[in-house]
């Protein structure tokens, strides 16, 4: 028995250096998760020796192990290329993690993979060919010195009441088609010529800059719809045809090769949707076919609690299905405001069950939400 449990552990301490090492992707995140190969071997070597120490034989020779003094429950598990995002910018540069430090995030969430930076064009090239990269770039090495990778979204179409020029105005006073609407903001025809030369020179820089950088996790398609989630429930409520949409697609295609990029399932329909439609379907295909992936920006919100709560708020179950072996999958939760309030705590949030539930459907990825206390 004596030689049994060597055996054991030798293997314990064999696979204990295996799973820590980097795969040699080279990311942010995997280098802070599993560490250096040094690193890696000594946390093996502790765990073999801490069994080793807790082991007893028996009479009998049948060994026990007592880890009851290691138990913790209050420490979160940071898993490599998975687990929570958080929404640094938001509409803007004043929301949410904007202004906060990473050691002051990281201070209460220890345990987070990426922030997600989810901006107006305007806010990035308030100028035609004047870029200002030092507000996403003086975040990413912030965070990039954790070891936490980033995410974007860059809109074209954001709220009248904050910010009625998402894309820049300098866009529209070149001729591209849009209109005015009700609450102020400019909503562009997002099939415009010159819109989309404007938009296809703007991500043409910005893969320049951030496309091939190892700490980026995803880009989304954000270039289409109100807050770039696809739809325009929020404004006209105009649908574009496919040829218009899949122009932005194409652009993304070109110049982000390399980088996963994530669509909305909102895309294939705002409001209550039982199928994909030919519109749909031919997103699906281009999802697909291109090798990107599809987040839900609408876990526990309130409608979709109401419309979908057989499949736990989740609208299109069916596209995280065909995608979760080979893709990342996204999920988007309510306002964390929101969400512990006593009203959405209890018809929606009931203590995490139906967000754990939309995770196993999903079989979740990444998780994030906007806001904070």
């Amino acid at each position: 028995m004596k030689k049994g449990l060597c055996v054991l552990l030798s293997a314990l301490m064999i696979l204990s250096v295996a799973g820590c090492t980097d795969s040699g992707s080279g990311t942010a995140s995997q280098a802070a998760s599993s560490g250096s190969n040094a690193s890696s071997k000594e946390e093996g070597y502790t765990a073999t020796a801490l069994i080793a120490q807790t082991a007893s034989l028996t009479a009998d020779g049948s060994a026990t192990f007592d880890l009851t003094d290691q138990a913790d429950t209050q420490t979160a598990l940071r898993n490599p290329d998975k687990g929570w995002y958080l929404h640094y910018y938001d509409d803007g540069t004043w929301n949410y993690g904007a202004q906060k430090s990473a050691d002051t995030i990281l201070g209460y969430m220890s345990y987070l993979d990426h922030i997600y930076m989810r901006l107006p064009w305007c806010t990035l090239e308030p100028e035609e060919g004047e870029y200002r990269w030092t507000i996403l770039d003086n975040v990413i090495e912030d965070f990039a010195e954790h070891g936490v990778a980033v995410s974007f979204r860059i809109t074209c179409k954001e709220g009248g009441s904050y910010c009625p020029n998402a894309t820049p105005k300098w866009v529209q006073e070149a001729g591209a088609k849009g209109n005015v609407l009700s609450d102020g903001a400019w909503e562009p025809d997002y099939g415009d010529e010159i819109f989309l030369q404007k938009l296809e020179n703007f991500h043409k820089a910005f893969a320049a800059r951030y496309a091939n950088n190892a700490t980026i996790r995803y880009i989304d398609v954000g270039s289409y719809g109100d807050y770039g989630e696809g739809h325009t429930a929020n404004s006209s409520n105009k649908s574009w045809p496919w040829e218009a949409i899949k122009k932005h697609f194409d652009i993304y295609a070109k110049y982000y090769p390399n980088t996963k990029i994530a669509v909305s399932d909102d895309f294939i329909g705002s409001g209550k949707v039982s199928g994909l439609g030919a519109k749909g379907a031919a997103m699906r295909e281009y999802v697909l076919e291109h090798g990107w992936t599809w987040r839900d920006d609408s876990i526990c919100v309130n409608w979709f609690m109401k419309n979908y709560s057989d499949t736990d708020s989740v609208r299109s179950p069916f596209l995280f299905e065909e995608i979760w072996e080979r893709q990342p999958v996204i999920m988007e939760l309510e306002h964390y405001k929101e969400t512990i309030t006593t009203g959405y705590h209890d018809d929606n949030w009931q203590n995490g069950t139906i967000f754990k539930a939309a995770c196993r459907r999903t079989h979740a990825t990444y998780a994030g939400f906007h806001g904070f206390v």
